[in-house]
C-alpha cells in the first residue's frame, strides 16, 4: 500500500488547489461569504489591495500543500531522503 500512496498524495494536493479555485465560483453563485466571494467583490470594486492579499493568501496555501506533499513522500517512501 505504501507504494501506491505517492499517487494518492499527489492527487490529494491537486484536489486542494482545485477546491480553492472552485470556491470562487461556488461562493459567488450561492452567495456564501468566503475568500472567493471577497475576491469577486474586490475585483468589481477595483480594490486592488484586497485582491492582492487574497491572491497571496491562496498562493501560500498552495505552497504549504506542496510542502506537505513533499514531506509525506519522504514519510511513505523510505527511498526518498532529504539532506
Amino acid at each position: 500500500l505504501k507504494n501506491a500512496m505517492s499517487s494518492v498524495i499527489t492527487l490529494g494536493a491537486g484536489e486542494v488547489v482545485a477546491l480553492l479555485n472552485g470556491s470562487v465560483a461556488i461562493e459567488t453563485i450561492f452567495g456564501w461569504p468566503g475568500i472567493g466571494s471577497l475576491m469577486i467583490e474586490s475585483i468589481t470594486a477595483r480594490d486592488l489591495y484586497v485582491v492582492e492579499t487574497c491572491v497571496v493568501a491562496v498562493g501560500i496555501i498552495v505552497v504549504f500543500a506542496n510542502l506537505a506533499v513533499d514531506i509525506l513522500y519522504a514519510y511513505f517512501d523510505p527511498r526518498i531522503v532529504y539532506k
